[in-house]
């Protein structure tokens, strides 16, 4: 949300709005107040394990989590991702060209997907000797300490391509919104954020994704692999709980895999106990 009027608000902690939108769909809900027609989403819970709906403005969201200043900066970050979105969701089916602003705005998206971890927060609080002596930090605090200083750059040797999801199993979004996974061919991971059903963004490893480059042009990496898509909602399944431990996130077509990661997670509770 953009705040031009330094006023708190609403703020999503860390899976966006504007990811969050491209997994919404819209029903009508009877409340009091009568017809809520608000987009929502479906979430597992991990911890419950149970599968249920809600708002996208309410889901991972705490009014004034974020100062204004905060609030301001992570909307014209997330404005200029929107537009690459834009971009990216009209490929002409075979590549994707991107300039250098679109690449510096798409990695600084990832980077900050890792700094509004709650689990970041954590960890920096446990770790800084000032926190000690002076309590705690917050959140905006630590964005805008990363903001200023401009020396984190996890992801300077990395560069952008967009993985097209042709299977029929949707993408699942982690509340972490983006995951790692390394494959058998590749000397470097590779990272992964969905940013709908069937499209994501992923970082490549500079010297990897020159088989990529045609002319300039990024040649896009496709697959009509369910087998493969099942494989990266796992792994989705797997680094939020290693993160957050939140929830997951799919669109109404996505229903019937994140029942299958459902079971999934009570499979594995139950071996667990038995062990």
């Amino acid at each position: 949300m953009n705040n031009k009027n330094n006023k708190y608000v609403k703020s999503h902690i860390q899976v966006s709005k504007l990811l969050l939108k491209n997994f919404s769909f819209r029903k009508n809900v009877q409340t009091k107040k009568g017809i809520d027609k608000s987009p929502r989403v479906y979430y597992l819970d991990l911890q419950t394990q149970k599968i249920s709906e809600e708002k996208i403005n309410d889901i991972d969201s705490k009014f004034a989590y974020y100062n204004p200043m905060i609030e301001e900066y992570l909307a014209e970050l997330e404005t200029k991702v929107g537009e690459i979105f834009a971009i990216v969701k009209n490929y002409d089916k075979k590549s994707i060209t991107l300039n250098k602003e679109n690449i510096e705005t798409i990695k600084d998206f990832f980077e900050y997907a890792i700094i509004r971890s709650p689990k970041t927060l954590s960890d920096v609080n446990k770790q800084s000797k000032c926190t000690k002596i002076f309590g705690n930090a917050s959140h905006s605090f630590i964005i805008n300490l990363f903001k200023s200083n401009k020396k984190l750059k996890m992801f300077e040797e990395y560069f952008p391509n967009i993985l097209i999801n042709d299977s029929d199993i949707p993408f699942i979004l982690p509340k972490c919104i983006m995951y790692g996974i390394q494959l058998k061919k590749e000397k470097y991971p590779w990272f992964i954020m969905p940013i709908k059903n069937n499209i994501a963004i992923i970082l490549q490893h500079k010297d990897c994704i020159k088989k990529y480059l045609n002319n300039g042009t990024m040649n896009l990496v496709k697959t009509e692999q369910n087998n493969l898509i099942c494989l990266l909602n796992d792994i989705a399944l797997k680094n939020e709980q290693s993160q957050n431990n939140k929830f997951l996130i799919s669109s109404i077509n996505g229903l019937d895999e994140l029942k299958r990661l459902q079971q999934s997670l009570k499979t594995s509770q139950n071996e667990n106990q038995n062990n």
